[in-house]
């Protein structure tokens, strides 16, 4: 190649495009084609597709247009049909209902946290507040878990005292009315249940002797099933039992437990005490204990034997001083 060519080519070069320029202009036709696809007149079909629709939803939009006014119309002809004014009214007030109760769904979904707990309604805000104040109750006192054990625990010993309160109350009154069964063999008398008192099964009450002899039974049920044995003390045993009645009293008593105390005025004696010494024998002892001021009544008791005198009475273990005496009170 001579000069002259050379000169050429160098004069010719801004007419060609550049290695750069190629590749930029390749890059803009890949674009092209991705966005326009190799058939460009697709673009053109969905727009007359496109057009063509939104030509048919104005003319559908127009119709339905000319049937709203139409129907709006013929209401405002019918305005002063009663039953347009009931439905307008029913309208009017269900639409007032619901805007009070937007107000208060509003009220107690209120997010505001600034107020006190007497004007706060928010729920959420107040479920919030009340976990917190849970949350440092339990911090500060440490005592949530404990409250609830002490809770159960509770409930637990109150369970078993009503438990073994009734389960003893039942036993209690098997074993007294098996010592009636022993007691009395012919009589039917029978302790239902033990509540603040004694129910007897099937009758509101017992005559006196019943009565008396019930509870003497009911009483010795726990003498005899304690660990240690107590005497059984009783002030006038006999005193308001009519006199047919006091020996069967008198024939219960060396049964019901091992060691009877009872405590006598004279008048008390009659069909008790002698009964009492012939179902007991020797295992009975009478004690007279009486204050001084009969003159006579003392000289038979120091004649006794044994007598003892304290500075104002005077005691006497004698069974025949016991059932001759009489003191002037009685």
């Amino acid at each position: 190649m001579d000069d002259a060519c050379r000169n050429h080519i160098r004069e010719q070069a801004g007419r060609y495009l550049g290695s750069d320029d190629v590749a930029l202009l390749n890059a803009m036709k890949s674009d092209i084609s991705n966005f326009i696809g190799t058939h460009s007149e697709e673009h053109a079909i969905q727009l007359n597709e496109q057009l063509d629709a939104l030509r048919e939803a104005v003319r559908k939009e127009s119709e339905a247009r000319t049937i709203k006014d139409a129907i709006e119309h013929d209401a405002v002809a019918d305005t002063e049909h009663p039953e347009f004014e009931r439905v307008h009214d029913e309208i009017s007030r269900l639409e007032k209902q619901v805007a009070e109760s937007q107000n208060l769904v509003e009220k107690y979904q209120d997010p505001s946290d600034s107020l006190g707990d007497d004007y706060t309604f928010g729920v959420e805000v107040l479920e919030r507040r009340y976990k917190d104040a849970e949350r440092k109750l339990a911090e500060i006192t440490q005592t949530m878990e404990l409250r609830t054990k002490r809770d159960i625990l509770d409930k637990i010993l109150a369970d078993a005292h009503a438990l073994a309160r009734s389960s003893i109350a039942q036993a209690t009154a098997q074993q007294a009315n098996d010592r009636i069964d022993t007691l009395m063999p012919s009589n039917n008398i029978r302790i239902k249940e033990i509540r603040n008192c004694l129910v007897l099964e099937g009758q509101e009450g017992g005559s006196m002797g019943e009565t008396l002899s019930v509870a003497y039974a009911f009483l010795a049920t726990f003498f005899n099933s304690a660990d240690h044995i107590f005497p059984f003390i009783v002030d006038s045993p006999a005193g308001s039992i009519d006199n047919d009645i006091r020996p069967r009293i008198a024939d219960l008593v060396p049964k019901l437990t091992k060691q009877f105390v009872a405590f006598l005025i004279s008048s008390e004696r009659p069909f008790f005490s002698d009964r009492l010494l012939e179902k007991a024998s020797n295992e009975t002892t009478f004690v007279t204990l009486f204050r001084k001021g009969s003159h006579p009544m003392e000289e038979r008791a120091k004649g006794a034997g044994d007598c003892q005198e304290t500075l104002d009475g005077l005691l006497v273990p004698s069974v025949d001083f016991f059932n001759q005496f009489q003191s002037p009170n009685d």
